[in-house]
């Protein structure tokens, strides 16, 4: 069994560097050794450290909506719909969890049920890109929305505590995403199918590459958001077609089920692992290379020296309170 020697930069909290995607899967092929010295790196968008790991293979997993820099990785896994050899793989944050998924793709054979609720807005950022609020206010002209998260609650400040279980009760669910990007897919449609709930969705506009367009209202594929609110009055109206949509598988074809994905993420990172180190690398590592790898490695220089200067002033001027 090869052995290999990996470190993980910092990733979301609750990460765990012996328990993730990644490590459960190298781990049934390596020897996988967890080193501060490493031979691959494996990088979330929102390292910048990483720049000072010079002499080894770097493979960035983004769960955001931010394109890969292949300057600066040898290889990447994000939501973008990428040809580029070897060196990339679309693998959406919402395969992570295979508990949900896998209700997403028995969805259409959950028993029917009646749902006294109308709709559901669960958000606690108020940073997205405004359609989400305005849908929100121009479909709360028709019926009240249940808005449980902490932006725009209007629930006597109750939280949804088992989004899931929520969701479940409700007929709609306003699944916006926080911005609109060719490919990126969270989450967000992910849960309101798995929750048996017909989604309202906005983002990707390209969803209806995977996901099955009879399944749930696309915004995107109205002429414009009035047309769209039509179509849901009609549904609440109407519970034939109401039904009928339920009753729709939400993928396309197995090609995106949860099986299939991770089969080809395997065969993504072995390829990598598989090979020797000199092999793997795929970034370039001089001339314009290297000139832009050391540009970068400077400017995290300047903000590391800053970091360390506000510290320092935190520690010996530390704010007094105000009288």
């Amino acid at each position: 069994m090869k052995t290999i020697a990996i470190k993980f930069m910092p990733f979301w909290q609750g990460w765990n560097d012996y328990d993730n995607f990644i490590y459960n899967i190298l781990k049934t092929r390596y020897e996988v050794i967890i080193s501060d010295k490493p031979d691959y790196l494996i990088c979330p968008i929102s390292s910048t450290n990483q720049v000072h790991f010079r002499d080894c293979i770097k493979i960035l997993y983004t769960a955001e909506n931010l394109c890969p820099d292949f300057n600066m990785f040898d290889y990447a896994i994000g939501f973008d719909w990428l040809d580029y050899g070897d060196r990339y793989f679309r693998f959406p944050c919402a395969y992570l969890d295979k508990e949900k998924f896998n209700l997403l793709e028995n969805k259409h054979t959950f028993e029917i049920f009646e749902r006294n609720k109308f709709c559901n807005f669960i958000y606690s950022n108020n940073a997205a890109d405004p359609i989400r609020t305005f849908f929100y206010q121009e479909l709360s002209k028709y019926k009240k929305i249940d808005s449980l998260g902490k932006y725009l609650n209007n629930m006597g400040g109750k939280l949804c505590e088992d989004k899931l279980k929520t969701q479940s009760q409700y007929k709609f669910t306003i699944a916006f995403e926080n911005s609109a990007h060719p490919g990126y897919t969270t989450e967000k449609l992910i849960d309101a199918f798995a929750a048996g709930t017909v989604p309202i969705y906005w983002g990707d506009p390209e969803v209806t590459k995977v996901f099955n367009p009879k399944a749930f209202i696309n915004i995107s594929g109205y002429q414009d958001i009035p047309e769209a609110i039509e179509k849901i009055k009609f549904l609440d109206s109407n519970d034939i077609a109401y039904n009928n949509m339920l009753q729709e598988p939400a993928l396309l074809s197995e090609e995106y089920n949860l099986s299939n994905m991770y089969e080809r993420l395997e065969a993504f990172l072995f390829n990598i692992f598989d090979q020797d180190k000199e092999s793997a690398y795929r970034h370039n590592r001089v001339f314009w290379g290297k000139y832009y790898l050391d540009k970068q490695e400077a400017k995290q220089n300047v903000y590391d020296k800053y970091l360390k200067l506000i510290n320092i002033k935190a520690k010996i001027c530390p704010w007094k309170k105000r009288k």
